[in-house]
Parts: C-alpha cells; structure tokens; sequence
C-alpha cells in the first residue's frame, strides 16, 4: 500500500514538472503557462493561424483587392508581440510585410481582423498567391525571426 501511494505521488510530480514546461518532451517549442482575459490560465505555446480570408478564391491577377484576414494568436513566451500580415506579390517564394498593418498585442490569446489592400499576383506555374501572417516580438531587433507563422493559398480563375 506504501509503494503504491509513492507511484501516485512520484506521478503526481511528475505530471505537474511537464505541466509547468519545467521539463520539455522533445522538439523545439516549450510549453508556458499563459493567462488569458478573465484571469484563466491555460498551457500553451506560441502560434497564429488564419482562421478566414475573404476573398479567397475567384481572383484575378493584377487587380487591386481589400482582404479581410481573421487570426488567431497565442502568445505565451514574452508580454508583447507584433501581428504582421503580407503577401507573396514581389516574389513567389517571399513575403513583403505590410508595415501599416501591424498589430501589437499583449501575453494571451486573442484574435485579430486585419483588412488589408494588396494587388493580386498570379504565379502560374512557378507557385500560389499566398497570405502570410506571422507573430513577433515587439520590440524585435532588425534581424529576428517570428515566433509563429501561417500561410493560406488563394485562387485566382
């Protein structure tokens, strides 16, 4: 009976070490405890994804288009981040950011409607017209990397 109440308390600990991302179970990203409106506390980790985009299909290539994008973000490893968005228009491969659509948001989780103008590219054969967003650190050096990404094809006809 001893023995067995030991396991339960050594599980115990264990399970709240890897709960409070004390210690990580392989990969890269860590987990951290965020709170969140109201005072809630949830586990998680950074992220942003595209949750709609309108429009989205039906494009056509060289005319101007205002888009609206609705993200999703969780920000758990510092107490500000920047929200950018941009578009593959330059380059098939490269996203150029669009400077005057950034959004500074605080430690939690949200989500964001950005409503943006970009003028539609279609790449043919070479790639996709894309959406990008990506969520920083605010202040981010001028050399950084994003703490998350999504990207979302859109069709032209």
């Amino acid at each position: 009976m001893k023995s067995i109440n030991s396991m339960r308390i050594l599980v115990a600990a264990l399970c709240a070490i890897i709960l409070t991302g004390i210690v990580g179970c392989g990969g890269t990203e860590t987990e951290t405890v965020v709170e969140t409106i109201g005072g809630s506390k949830i586990i998680g980790k950074d992220g942003i994804s595209i949750t709609s985009v309108s429009p989205d299909n039906d494009l056509v290539d060289g005319v101007n288009t205002t888009f609206t994008v609705v993200v999703r973000y969780t920000l758990a490893s510092t107490n500000s981040g920047e929200l950018m968005i941009g578009f593959n228009t330059q380059e098939v491969d490269s996203f150029r950011m669009l400077s005057s659509a950034s959004k500074i948001v605080s430690k939690g989780t949200g989500e964001y409607k950005f409503i943006v103008e970009t003028t539609v590219k279609d790449w043919g054969e070479d790639g996709d017209f894309e959406v990008y967003v990506n969520l920083s650190e605010n202040p981010h050096l001028n050399s950084w990397s994003p703490l998350a990404t999504d990207s979302k094809i859109l069709y032209l006809r």
